[in-house]
């Protein structure tokens, strides 16, 4: 009965990551006078919605249906494409920013709790890290496939892109819709949900640190993105280099890794790679975005796995959700800091701004260690 639910999420995974104009969107929006300071600054609005609604989305899907909250999802994607389609100014694209973050927050842990909920019911919880690799692979490389796709549509027309990817999105409403909703035990009310989970975040030790770790490393390889388009500019090496950054992390997400020390590595990788990309750039450079997304994948799921592991169903999609936010406050904070770094200097120094980042980060867990654990 439940089977069909991990099917249906990689159809739903791969769909939602078809997006025709992944490789020209920064471009897109220079084109309509905007400033890398202006497009970071919409980021973090995007960010901030995203932030306000993590948590009550969270409790939403654990009390309403974490399908309901995927479709609702996939909906609020659907209008936000329109609108950057439809879009000439910076409002407009302030507004699709906003929905956008409206809508990733509605998805953020929905998907990770009905799939894991799902396989308690099927007994079968030891598959979560394999299945949730495979989902990060599908979505990341069919990201990958629209970055080199784009390059080449983005000729019939920008805008056209947005619309094609937003009726591609539409029938990922009707696949959310499709799943069958696992049974949540201990059921609260909308308020309890969200207090409990966070007393449970900020209580569990090992929890804690997860979500403090990931926000940081996460916020700072999601911009590693933005700044991609800046530093080549050229069409095709900004279509290989974005092919290589969501391709690289589809790979790193069917490894299952396990130790001790296995997250601190993983950040040490990616800020002397972020750090070598200022010395070296060009072919080098992609070379070094391919390591460091590929040591983002391997986190994304070393990450779930220990969170979904000493978290209960009844606010599993709530938890998740304050991991995610805790991305999303990190990543508000540093995007238009590297905005405003680009354009004063260049893309090739927000590169060194935050490898350095990631390497002061990791000589602060040194002093406070607090991701020494195998499990």
């Amino acid at each position: 009965m439940y089977r069909r639910n991990i099917w249906l999420y990689y159809i739903f995974s791969s769909i939602s990551g078809i997006e025709l104009m992944v490789a020209f969107f920064v471009l897109f929006m220079l084109s309509n006078n905007l400033s890398m300071t202006e497009i970071m600054v919409l980021e973090s609005f995007f960010l901030f919605a995203s932030l306000l609604f993590e948590i009550p989305s969270g409790a939403f899907a654990d009390l309403y249906g974490r399908k309901n909250s995927l479709a609702l999802s996939m909906l609020l994607g659907c209008i936000s494409l329109i609108l950057f389609g439809i879009g000439t100014e910076f409002f407009v694209f302030l507004l699709a920013q906003v929905t956008l973050g409206i809508g990733w927050a509605l998805a953020s842990g929905a998907s990770d709790a009905l799939v894991y909920d799902s396989l308690i019911e099927m007994k079968q919880e030891q598959r979560y890290s394999k299945i949730y690799g495979i989902s990060l692979f599908l979505v990341l490389s069919t990201l990958a496939i629209s970055s080199i796709a784009s390059g080449f549509l983005e000729k019939f027309g920008q805008r056209k892109m947005f619309f094609i990817s937003a009726g591609i999105w539409a029938c990922g409403i009707i696949l959310a819709l499709l799943m069958k909703e696992p049974p949540i035990h201990k059921k609260h009310s909308y308020l309890k949900t969200m207090l409990n989970a966070v007393r449970f975040t900020v209580g569990h030790g090992k929890v804690r640190s997860l979500v403090i770790y990931y926000g940081l490393f996460a916020a700072i390889g999601h911009l590693c993105y933005f700044i991609i388009q800046p530093n080549y500019m050229d069409l095709l090496m900004i279509g290989i280099a974005t092919f290589v950054y969501f391709f690289a992390a589809a790979i790193g997400g069917l490894l299952i890794l396990r130790g001790r020390y296995l997250l601190e590595i993983l950040l040490v990788i990616a800020g002397l790679s972020f750090t070598a990309i200022f010395f070296l750039g060009g072919i080098a450079g992609i070379f070094l975005i391919g390591i460091i997304s590929l040591a983002c994948g391997i986190r994304d799921v070393v990450v779930s796995r220990r969170i979904n592991r000493v978290t209960d169903s009844h606010h599993r999609a709530t938890v998740i959700s304050v991991q995610n936010m805790s991305k999303s406050l990190m990543y508000a904070i540093f995007a238009p800091v590297l905005g405003y770094a680009t354009d004063v200097f260049n893309a090739s120094a927000a590169f060194l701004l935050m490898g350095i980042i990631l390497l002061v980060f990791f000589f602060i867990l040194k002093v406070i260690p607090i991701l020494t654990t195998r499990k």
